[in-house]
């Protein structure tokens, strides 16, 4: 039980990472937001988010589910029995971050609904797929047969 709840803490947090990473590289690489942005102003986070491309959402939309897929894959290799239940725990924490993203911020419909529906199956089957960590069996200190009582 330990090792399962481990394993999806440490799947949460591979997730994070990945999503971090990819979308802070889309917006310092390659879609910057304009200098002196007030991130506070919601309309003029809402006047960015409409004119950005549909590059950049495609962007975050694959960080989601590249996030989705790493935590599941972490998750699943370190869970003991219930791999690919630990894998969909990723996979609706990727979707409950879609949620409240698109709650906070607006997004196209597109990029909302696929937030929604891709991560879940996708994490689910990177469960499937992932083989779990097989550890050492302990070595056996049977006594020889040919040993006598003293």
């Amino acid at each position: 039980m330990l090792r399962n709840i481990f394993a999806v803490l440490t799947g949460l947090f591979a997730m994070v990472i990945v999503i971090t990473f990819v979308e802070l590289a889309n917006a310092r690489l390659f879609f910057p937001p304009p200098p002196g942005m007030d991130w506070s102003n919601k309309r003029a986070v809402a006047a960015f988010a409409a004119s950005l491309p549909t590059t950049a959402l495609l962007v975050v939309l694959a960080g989601w589910l590249l996030g989705a897929m790493a935590g599941a894959a972490v998750a699943a290799t370190l869970a003991d029995r219930l791999r690919r239940v630990c894998a969909a725990l990723i996979g609706v924490a990727v979707v409950a971050g879609v949620v409240q993203n698109a709650m906070a911020f607006p997004h196209p419909t597109w990029i909302t609904v696929a937030g929604v529906l891709l991560p879940l199956p996708l994490a689910w089957l990177t469960g499937y797929w992932t083989k779990p960590k097989t550890l050492p069996l302990p070595e056996s200190k049977a006594w020889p047969k040919d040993a006598k009582a003293k």
